[in-house]
């Protein structure tokens, strides 16, 4: 995957529209902020419909008439929801379709004026504070330090950068950035390049069963009433991530590993059977294998219950009580999702895993 900015410092002509799309192209490029257009909004649709018809498109314009920001993305390769935007900066979201990985990007294109730009300093604080993990790239138009200001013949300064958040280092430690040849702007491009194969996180899924828990609405609850700073939409994608959380909780103690639990309740009910062949009066051995029965019962209905949802199937049959049906199921899904082989642009075709995925990288 492959983010980019670029203060492209006027894209109304035609050189500079054909040399980012070659940009994209020949970097293959997967979202793009595109910074400092001054295209006007009348203008914006027919060149986003000629030059970048592959990508979808946000622009900034609710709030600049020059359109500071463009935000490009490939919507085969990546979601996004915008969660704000100002004259400076967009906030938002991305998921990479192809891992599930996600986490919160904003492109900057920042005032030269130093009291205006106290307004992204705000804006960055409450992204900084809710998102996890969050990367800002863009012109902040600002040095750091004195010797990022080179006036000799020409003046050099560094005002494009990316700035990430110490949890990025530890989801994406196979990230790097670089800045390229300024082109056809006096600005150079900056690639955040993610190195060799991204791992899939673990997709977050919400299991029916969790609902028949007798903790379960107090912990929605307890967790949706976490106070989260920031605008609406922050604030609710923060209460979300707060119910995620404790609802992950909430499964591992009470439905993880669930087919090994039952294997255990299933081992001490066959213990008790075996107990009763002894004494089957005893009322202490009729109670403890009632106990035992009514405890695997449960965990059985869980299980099935968590199976069938994963395997996406209800034609369930009273011979198909095994879980052996479910994995099954399960598998056939997978196998489903499987690319086998594929042919790239230049029509040659790759086949096995390896091969696959390293064409569609």
């Amino acid at each position: 995957m492959i983010i980019a900015s670029w203060n492209i410092r006027g894209f109304n002509k035609v050189v500079k529209q054909v040399e980012v799309v070659k940009f994209l192209s020949e970097n293959k490029v997967d979202i793009l902020g595109l910074l400092e257009t001054r295209v006007k909004k009348n203008k914006a649709n027919k060149i986003l419909r000629n030059k970048l018809r592959n990508f979808d498109s946000y622009c900034n314009y609710q709030s600049h008439d020059n359109g500071r920001i463009w935000l490009l993305w490939n919507p085969s390769t990546t979601a996004v929801t915008i969660l704000e935007e100002h004259d400076q900066v967009i906030h938002f979201s991305v998921k990479h379709l192809a891992t599930g990985r996600e986490f919160y990007l904003s492109l900057v294109y920042g005032s030269n004026n130093a009291t205006v730009r106290h307004r992204l300093w705000h804006s960055h604080r409450q992204a900084a504070d809710t998102a996890t993990p969050w990367v800002a790239m863009g012109d902040f138009n600002v040095i750091r330090y004195l010797h990022e200001k080179d006036a000799q013949t020409r003046v050099y300064t560094k005002l494009d950068r990316v700035l990430i958040k110490d949890k990025w280092k530890e989801l994406f430690a196979n990230t790097s950035a670089q800045f390229m040849d300024p082109g056809v702007s006096d600005h150079s491009p900056t690639l955040l390049r993610f190195h060799g194969h991204i791992r899939p996180s673990k997709r977050f899924k919400f299991l029916n069963c969790w609902v028949e828990h007798p903790d379960f609405h107090q912990t929605v609850a307890e967790a949706w009433a976490c106070d989260v700073a920031g605008n609406s939409m922050f604030r609710l994608m923060g209460k979300l991530k707060a119910v995620k959380k404790k609802l992950k909780l909430l499964n591992s103690a009470s439905f993880s590993n669930i087919t090994k639990r039952v294997k255990v309740k299933q081992a001490e009910l066959a213990h008790c059977y075996q107990a009763l062949q002894s004494d089957p009066l005893s009322p202490a051995l009729i109670q403890k294998e009632q106990a035992a029965f009514d405890g695997f019962s449960k965990l059985k209905r869980i299980e099935m219950s968590i199976l069938s949802q994963r395997a996406k199937t209800h034609d369930v049959k009273h011979n198909d009580t095994s879980s052996r049906f479910f994995f099954q199921k399960i598998k056939e899904r997978q196998h489903q999702q499987l690319i086998g082989a594929i042919h790239d642009a230049q029509g040659q075709l790759h086949q096995g895993i390896t091969k696959v995925g390293g064409s569609l990288c």
